[in-house]
This record gives C-alpha cells, sequence and structure tokens, in this order.
C-alpha cells in the first residue's frame, strides 16, 4: 500500500501464511492494517483458502487477536496464530481416531522417500503401544512429495492394526514453509522452529489425541541441526512427552 508513491503498509500472502504485514509508524492507528488483512483474506478466498495461518512475534499477539486470529502455540520467539478459534480441534475431529485408551504413541515421517528405516520406526513403535498415530508432515511446497509418502505410509501401516496414518495439516510444517523474516539471527532458526514444534506436538496434538509417547531413532540424521533435535527434545519432555528411543537406525526426519 502507498501513499503520494511512498509505501506505508505491506503484507503477502504465501500460499495459506500471512506474512510481512508492517505499517510504518506515522500511520499506525489509522487503520491501515485492517485494510492490508481484509485485501489479503479476499486474495485468499479467490484462491478458494479458507484456513489461513501467521507467524509473527509474541508482543503482536493482541494486533491480530483485533483482526481475529487465534493462537496455536506461543515460545518466546514466535507466536502461531489462525483463523479459527478451534481450527487444530476441528482438523482432527475429522481427520484422526482418538482412541479412549491404554498407552497411545506416535511417529513423525518429515520427508520422503518413504524407506525401509521408516518401515522400522512404524514397526518398533507400533510394538510398543496400544495405539501409534503416524503422522506425514504436510509439505506445500513439494506436495508430490509429501503425498507420496502419506500414499506409502498409509500402504505400509494397513498391515498393522493397531496404527494410523494422518496428515499434520497446517500445524507442523517443514522449515522450507516456516517463515523466518521476523527473526534477526538466523543461526537461531532450528532452535526456534524445535521450540514451536515441540509446543504445538505438547501443547496441542498430545492432548486432543491423548499421545503420551513420541518414538524416535536413537541415532540423528546427519543433516538435521543438532540444535533442532536438543531443542526438539527437551521441549516435549518438558510438555510431558515421554521420548522413546529405538536402536537400530535414525531419528525420523521429524518436523524438519
Amino acid at each position: 500500500m502507498s501513499e503520494c508513491g511512498e509505501i506505508i503498509a505491506s503484507g503477502s500472502l504465501d500460499r495459506n501464511i500471512l506474512k510481512c504485514i508492517a505499517v510504518t509508524p506515522e500511520h499506525q492507528g489509522h487503520g491501515v492494517a485492517a485494510g492490508i488483512i481484509t485485501e489479503l483474506r479476499k486474495e485468499a478466498h479467490s484462491r478458494g483458502i479458507g484456513h489461513l495461518v501467521l507467524f509473527t512475534l509474541p508482543k503482536n499477539r493482541r494486533f491480530f487477536e483485533n483482526y481475529f486470529f487465534f493462537p496455536v502455540a506461543e515460545t518466546p520467539e514466535v507466536l502461531f496464530m489462525e483463523n479459527k478459534p478451534d481450527g487444530i480441534e476441528q482438523y482432527f475431529s475429522e481427520a484422526a481416531h482418538n482412541p479412549a485408551s491404554g498407552k497411545i504413541g506416535s511417529v513423525v515421517i518429515g520427508r520422503a522417500p518413504f524407506t525401509c528405516r521408516q518401515h522400522l520406526l512404524i514397526e518398533s513403535a507400533s510394538r510398543r503401544c496400544d495405539f501409534l498415530y503416524v503422522f506425514v508432515v504436510s509439505d506445500k511446497n513439494d506436495a508430490c512429495s509429501s503425498g507420496e509418502s502419506l500414499i506409502a505410509a498409509r500402504t505400509f501401516a494397513s498391515c498393522i492394526p493397531n496404527a494410523g496414518v494422518y496428515e499434520t495439516g497446517d500445524y507442523l510444517i517443514p522449515c522450507s514453509s516456516f517463515p523466518t523474516y521476523f527473526i534477526k539471527d538466523k543461526s537461531e532458526v532450528p532452535a526456534i522452529k524445535a521450540r514451536l514444534d515441540s509446543a504445538v506436538f505438547a501443547g496441542r496434538f498430545a492432548p486432543i489425541l491423548n499421545i503420551s509417547t513420541l518414538f524416535m531413532f536413537s541415532e540423528p540424521f546427519p543433516e538435521v541441526p543438532a540444535a533442532y533435535i536438543r531443542e526438539l527434545a527437551a521441549g516435549l519432555r518438558a510438555g510431558g512427552i515421554e521420548i522413546a528411543e529405538i536402536p537400530g537406525g535414525c531419528h525420523a526426519a521429524a518436523f524438519i
């Protein structure tokens, strides 16, 4: 948005993610931001997008709440919001089976191709719980790849009676979709992303689906930053999630 050739506000829509919403200080409080967000909502509607999300600094919470965005999860560095007050509950009520009792475990498959390592992880984890959620991270940057992983995981898990395969939707996304423009020190991104992922998983996924355990291989993938694994494990444990390590392989790429 400009005035007399000068840019006074900005905003963008990356698939269903609102990004880079900003208003110059002298124009704040005059409804400019409302106009930007309204136009982005209209554009999303024209593309058939109903579910909108955004990532911002925690200090901006009240600002976006005024425009009917609701918190999904928050860390000291990042606030994750969506345009539905009960979006995540609605998503899982429609997408996932919710066992009433027993030990409920989970694994997260983050990247294609679906390999024998993922086979081993799912099979081993399913033996150690009463029901196993197999989550496939939805990657809108590579819908073909994530779609192939989902089909392969469902095909393999179809012979495991106590396992179900589900997409993570807009709630756990790969690093390629995670906006970092508001994070000054880019070297901190893996740790920040891990803290947010653990807050979403432990704070929202687990209570909704009664998950108590996340299964991982005991050896990390070389390409997964150590800071990510360290912060993810710490956040999950702090949120009451048991991390059960399975020997003989590598961590699923998990939320990366």
